[in-house]
This record gives C-alpha cells, sequence and structure tokens, in this order.
C-alpha cells in the first residue's frame, strides 16, 4: 500500500487529474466506442472468401495500420493544447507557488489529457488478437506490433506537450504537432522515395539508416516478413523514439519551469494597440466606415488583412512543387490520375482550412466573455451569423474560385487532347472529376456550419476541430467502405456485374452530398437556435443543459 502510494505522492497533480478524469463518462464511452470500431471492422473482414491464414494476417495488418495511424496523431487533440490552455488563461504560474516542479505539472497534465487515447489503444489490443486465434499471427509478431503502437502514441503525446509549452494558440500548437509528427514519420522514406527517382541509387541499407527516425518504418519492420532483415533497424528505431519521448518530456519540463513567470509579457502585442509608428499611414476612417456600419462582425472580423494572402501562398508553394514534380518526372507526371489526385489534394487542404477556421471563429469569444458582451448590444443574431460568412466569403473566396479553375483545366487536358465520349475510361474519370468539385462546395458549406457550432458547444479547440473534420469529411468515407465490402464480398455484385464502377461512383457521391446537408441543416440550426442561449455560459457548464 505505502509503495502503490508513493508515485502519487511525489506527482500530486498527476493524482488529482486520474482521479477528474476518472469520473468522467466520456472516458468509458470512449473506450466502448474505440472497441466496438475494432470489432465491425473484425467482422467486415470475416466476410472474406480467403484462406483463414491469410485473411486474419490481412485482418492484423489493417486493424494496426489504422491503430498506427490513431496513435501518431493522438498528440494533436489530445495533449498539443493541454498547457496552452493554463497559459492563454494566465493559471500556470499558480501552480508553481506551492512546491510544485515542471515534471509535477507536464506529468499531470499529460496524463488527464492523454488518458482517453490511452484507453482507446488498449481497448484495441483484444481485437487485434483475434487474429493469433486464427493462426495467421504468431505471438512475437503480435508483441512487436503492439510495441510499435505503443511507442508511437507516447511520442505523439510527448510532442504534444512539449508543443503546447512554448505556445498560447490552440490552433497553431495542434497545427505544429500534426506537420512535426508528419515529419518524423516520413520525411526519410520520402526523401529516400525521391533519390529513387533520380539518376541517384541508393543501397537498402541506406535507405534503412534514413528511415530509422520514423515509427512507421518500425511497424514496417515488426511484420514476420521483413524482421528477420530488419532486426537491428526495428530495435534501433524503437530505441531511438523512446529516447525521442523521454528527450521531449525532459524539455517540456525545463519549458514549463522556466517560461511560465514571462507568460503575461510574451503575449504579442495586437494590432489594434500598438501605436502607429511614424512611417505607418493609418486607413482612412471614411474607407473602413462603409464596412463597420454594413456589419460590424465581417468589419471586426476582417481587420487582418493577410488572412487571404496565407491561403493563396500556400496554394502557390504547391502549385511550385508539383511544377517541380513534372520537371523531375517528365511526361509522365501528365496523367489523368496525377490530376485527380492533385485536385483531391487541394481540395483536401482548403476543406481542412475553412473547417478549422470556422471552428476556432466562436470559442475564444465565449470563454473570454465576450460573445455574451457582444449580445448584450442590439445586434441581431442574423447580423452576428451574416458578418461571419462575409468574412468567409472575403477569405476564401479566391483560393476556393482558383482550386475549381485548376480543376477546370485538369479536366480539359485529356478532353482536349482525345476524342471526347469515345472512351468509357475517359468519361468515367470525367465523372469522378465532376462529382468531386460539386462536393468541394458543398463539404465547404457543411464544414462552415458545423464548425461554428462545434467551436461554440466544445471545451477543447482541438478536439472540436477533429469533430468537425471527421463528421464531414470521414463519415461519408466510412459509409462508403462499409457499402463497398458488403458489395465485393457478397453477392450482391452480380447484381451490377460491368455497371459496379458507376453504382460505387453514385454511392460515394450520394453519401457525401446527403451527409454534408444534414450536417450543414444541423450546425445551421443549432447555431441560430442556442447561440443565445449558449453564450453566458463557459463550455462544459452543466447549467447551460438546464436553461
Amino acid at each position: 500500500m505505502v509503495l502503490a502510494a508513493l508515485p502519487m505522492a511525489l506527482l500530486p497533480i498527476v493524482d488529482r487529474e486520474l482521479r477528474v478524469v476518472s469520473r468522467k463518462t466520456s472516458l468509458y464511452w470512449g473506450r466502448l466506442l474505440f472497441a466496438g470500431i475494432g470489432i465491425m471492422t473484425l467482422c467486415l473482414s470475416l466476410l472474406s472468401k480467403d484462406v483463414p491464414s491469410r485473411m486474419s494476417q490481412a485482418m492484423f495488418l489493417n486493424l494496426a495500420m489504422f491503430t498506427f495511424v490513431y496513435c501518431a496523431l493522438a498528440g494533436v487533440w489530445a495533449t498539443a493544447d493541454c498547457l496552452s490552455e493554463e497559459r492563454r488563461g494566465d493559471t500556470l504560474g499558480l501552480l508553481f507557488l506551492t512546491n510544485l516542479r515542471g515534471i509535477d505539472v507536464v506529468m499531470g497534465k499529460m496524463m488527464a489529457s492523454s488518458l482517453r487515447s490511452v484507453y482507446g489503444v488498449v481497448a484495441v489490443f483484444p481485437v487485434m488478437a483475434v487474429p493469433l486465434i486464427l493462426g495467421g499471427v504468431d505471438f512475437a509478431e503480435f508483441c512487436r506490433v503492439m510495441f510499435v503502437l505503443v511507442v508511437t502514441l507516447f511520442v505523439s503525446l510527448s510532442l504534444g506537450v512539449v508543443v503546447s509549452s512554448r505556445s498560447r494558440s490552440a490552433v497553431k500548437s495542434g497545427a505544429a504537432v500534426f506537420f512535426i509528427m508528419l515529419g518524423i514519420c516520413l520525411f526519410g522514406p520520402l526523401l529516400a522515395l525521391i533519390l529513387e527517382l533520380t539518376p541517384i541509387r541508393l543501397s537498402p541499407s541506406l535507405v534503412s539508416w534514413m528511415s530509422i527516425h520514423s515509427p512507421g518504418f518500425a511497424l514496417f519492420s515488426s511484420v514476420d516478413s521483413y524482421y528477420p532483415q530488419f532486426t537491428f533497424f526495428y530495435w534501433a528505431s524503437i530505441i531511438l523514439n523512446m529516447v525521442l519521448t523521454l528527450g521531449m518530456l525532459s524539455l517540456a519540463c525545463v519549458f514549463v519551469q522556466r517560461g511560465w513567470r514571462d507568460q503575461s509579457s510574451s503575449e504579442p502585442v495586437s494590432t489594434a494597440a500598438r501605436s502607429p509608428s511614424p512611417g505607418r499611414v493609418r486607413p482612412p476612417l471614411r474607407s473602413l466606415s462603409k464596412v463597420r456600419d454594413a456589419n460590424p462582425i465581417f468589419w471586426s472580423l476582417s481587420r487582418q488583412r493577410t488572412k487571404p494572402k496565407r491561403v493563396l501562398v500556400v496554394l502557390g508553394v504547391l502549385g511550385l512543387l508539383w511544377l517541380g514534380g513534372s520537371w523531375l518526372i517528365g511526361e509522365g507526371f501528365f496523367n489523368e490520375a496525377n490530376y485527380l489526385f492533385t485536385a483531391f489534394l487541394v481540395q483536401l487542404i482548403l476543406k481542412c482550412w475553412v473547417g478549422v477556421e470556422a471552428t476556432t471563429r466562436f470559442g475564444d469569444e465565449r470563454r473570454s466573455g465576450a460573445l455574451e458582451l457582444l449580445l448584450c448590444t442590439p445586434i441581431r443574431i442574423r447580423d452576428i451569423v451574416s458578418g461571419h460568412w462575409q468574412s468567409f466569403y472575403w477569405q476564401f473566396f479566391w483560393p476556393v474560385f482558383f482550386v475549381l479553375l485548376l480543376d477546370v483545366v485538369f479536366l480539359l487536358d485529356p478532353l482536349t487532347s482525345r476524342v471526347a465520349f469515345a472512351d468509357s475510361t475517359l468519361i468515367y474519370w470525367v465523372k469522378i472529376f465532376v462529382a468531386s468539385m460539386i462536393l468541394f462546395v458543398v463539404d465547404l458549406y457543411a464544414l462552415s456550419w458545423l464548425g461554428m457550432w462545434k467551436g461554440l458547444n466544445g471545451r477543447f479547440v482541438n478536439r472540436a476541430i477533429f469533430s468537425n473534420l471527421i463528421s464531414v469529411l470521414a463519415l461519408p468515407w466510412g459509409g462508403f467502405i462499409l457499402v463497398a465490402i458488403l458489395v465485393e464480398e457478397t453477392s450482391l455484385r452480380h447484381l451490377f456485374g460491368a455497371r459496379d464502377e458507376e453504382f460505387f461512383l453514385g454511392v460515394w457521391f450520394v453519401l457525401g452530398c446527403a451527409s454534408s446537408a444534414y450536417w450543414a441543416y444541423l450546425g445551421r440550426r443549432r447555431l441560430v437556435g442556442e447561440l443565445r442561449r449558449l453564450a453566458p455560459f463557459q463550455a462544459g457548464d452543466p447549467r447551460a443543459a438546464q436553461e
């Protein structure tokens, strides 16, 4: 008993935070959800008519890949805002008025924020052990894969903690964790792949040394097919990532211990509060009065003149990278598959940007009390929502226009080089392209409405962003994959014959449009109907549900 209580006495914040989290029902519902998703994936894999050993191996690898992606991104929504939230509220310094140390605060916040993610991953492990019974996976391979998943999870969580210790913005810290984790997983393998496209030839050992930092490479090396030849690199990658985890946690302890004193002074002064420099000329008041008189919300949101330019700069950088790829590969780069992939990628980036921007609109105002103060004025709910929509138009109209124009250019290139409507494959490709353009606009509309509602009602910004993107973008794909598996593994495929591709395209388009229409309607109805009721309360306040 004394030995069990000793670690908690040494880390009092951990004890307190774990007790608070353990009383939340979302912890247990989340664990049940993760286990349910794993069981559903397992049941879908059992529909395969393949040999049991090969079926179980494919089942195990699919579950491992899905779990690995979740583990790699867990730090984005779990720990990327655990310390920056305290810095924004200027409450981090209060903890250090006692005899607490940096490790107490860091470990306490990390435990409280990451317990749901850890429980969710652990809940999937028994489901992943089912292929052991079927005989396609041995126990050693299972243990190696589980080891990689746990190490990847703690790398992502520790990265979120160290980034959060140096940031005050939830969105910026979440984006930094995402891109840094993406670099950790993909930089070496992607660099090796790019070099392989050039006359430079790399030896397999050199490629392994370049990829040793990647948890994805460790997952690849843990499979029985590759483990005998990559044994050293597997354990070296595991040890390197464990050292990286400990190093990031140590840095977070140092940053928290030293950085809390100047947290108030580190806040950048807004441009509105700064006095203009002698060489800077303020814009004439008459030029802003029309916008302010038309809609004060739009005037307030449009003061940051660089917002639309940032989106255009990102699109321009992607365009330069695309041109560099075409110069590197040559004529083989210009084909329908690459056009479609580029269009989907650019559309996805812009969708995510709109989803993030929409979700961050009302959350900060509600937490600071500015939204409640705004609603005490004669301004109407309709004017507030209209001002936000005008700011969306001001920020994203030209980027959306250029993306759609790029899609049209990609669409016209093969049509002008062939006899249009003479190739059935080309016709099907055109239908996919047109459907993706329609879904692009519909998804943007849904992400805007649902994002504003999620931001108003969500307690944590990064989790609200993740919920918005998953609801609009991922759930339709999940439904489409479910329908595709049922059709492929049952006798329903014989009903369509040669037209199964047309059927799958129709299912994808209908599911996407129906899902976006539903989320847009739900977000709009709840935002307009509950904005005034929720504004006086903090997110998560039980009094808001009783009103």
